[in-house]
């Protein structure tokens, strides 16, 4: 994907792995110390920074990407 030679399926698959662990939609357990909540926090942003990155006008839906599933 970085040479800019990657199909569109693989482009695809790369976003959906990076969301799957990125876990932008995810909280932090209640009681969970500072440490994991920041940690937390910074595996959102980066996920949400993507999204908006490569999302256009509706960035949580993958729909500019073709055939996706959004679950």
């Amino acid at each position: 994907m970085a040479r800019g030679d990657a199909s569109p399926a693989q482009q695809k698959l790369v976003l959906i792995t990076l969301f799957r662990l990125t876990k932008p939609f995810s909280v932090p357990a209640a009681g969970a110390s500072d440490t994991v909540r920041a940690f937390s926090d910074g595996h959102r942003w980066v996920g949400v920074s993507i999204a908006q990155l490569v999302g256009g006008e509706e960035p949580w839906s993958l729909r500019h990407l073709g055939d996706v599933t959004n679950d």
